[in-house]
């Protein structure tokens, strides 16, 4: 069975399993990075909003025992569907929206089909995107992408959309700077593993890592301005390594100490080897002027 088949089995049959009281469609969702997720769309008829189960990881689970794969779709359903119709009302109202519009950077080059139709802000390599914040939890939060579509519904410029969302996004997701190696002595703590001697031996120049209180998509620090005065005025210049979309290490440094092309290297590195696809910023390091408040790569 090829995957495409699959895709039409899972909606056939989730189909026939629901019955005529729910519509059942297969839709792709561009996420970051353009990867494109394959997703099953199952909307009761009576009710404005619908989940969407994501089909790419259970092709490989479950290949042509499609009986598993329509009983796990059909749990997650059941654990998720909504009962009520969502007021989307608020959406459309901007007073209730401005102050909820926050920003994310991704990669320009990695993102040519997602910025096609959403307002974005070009920033050397990256583009700035915007979402308003429905709703935070402990463990993540809920967002909606902010279109083309939204802003001319709400008559509103991307620079208007940048000013709030550069207030916003501090206050409502602050940024966080912790020691690396503070960092990981508390993940062996929490862990009770042995902790080695060398980490409590600081030799070489402390790093930092920076994201926000959510650690989702806390790589967007590095275009506050104000955020890097600040880190500026007590570290100096630094190199910045984006790790991820989710945050950034920053390595303090002056410019003649300065090596990019070994950091950039590094960088690649761990993309290619460590990293999901979705999850990557940047194939290269960035240098951070505290001198001339300017970043350069």
């Amino acid at each position: 069975m090829t995957y495409n088949e699959f895709l039409e089995t899972m909606k056939t049959e989730v189909q026939n399993r629901l019955g005529e009281a729910y519509r059942v469609d297969l839709q792709d969702v561009i996420k970051t990075n353009d990867m494109v997720y394959n997703g099953l769309t199952i909307a009761d008829k009576n009710i404005n909003i619908a989940p969407t189960i994501y089909l790419n990881d259970m092709y490989e689970k479950y290949g042509t025992n499609t009986d598993g794969a329509v009983e796990e779709i059909l749990g997650i359903f059941n654990n998720n569907k909504c009962n009520e119709n969502l007021d989307i009302s608020f959406f459309v109202d901007w007073n209730t929206v401005k102050d909820k519009i926050v920003y994310r950077i991704v990669n320009t080059e990695r993102n040519r089909k997602l910025l096609e139709d959403v307002p974005h802000i070009n920033y050397l390599d990256l583009s700035i995107i915007f979402y308003v914040m429905l709703e935070q939890f402990e463990d993540g939060n809920s967002t909606i992408l902010i279109h083309d579509s939204h802003m001319k519904a709400w008559n509103k410029s991307v620079d208007e959309l940048m000013e709030l969302a550069t207030v916003n996004t501090k206050v409502l997701v602050p940024y966080t700077v912790k020691d690396m190696y503070d960092t990981m002595l508390d993940i062996l703590e929490l862990k009770g593993a042995d902790i080695p001697a060398e980490l409590h031996q600081k030799n070489e120049p402390s790093m930092y890592v920076i994201s926000n209180k959510s650690l989702l998509y806390g790589s967007c620090a590095m275009i506050d301005k104000e955020f890097l005065r600040e880190l500026g005025g007590k570290f100096g210049s630094f190199i910045i390594l984006p790790s991820s979309v989710h945050e950034l290490i920053i390595l303090p440094c002056d410019e003649a100490e300065c090596d990019l092309e070994e950091c950039s290297e590094m960088v690649k590195e761990v993309n290619e080897t460590l990293l999901s696809t979705e999850d990557i910023l940047s194939d290269h390091a960035y240098f951070y002027n505290a001198y001339l408040g300017d970043i350069t790569y």
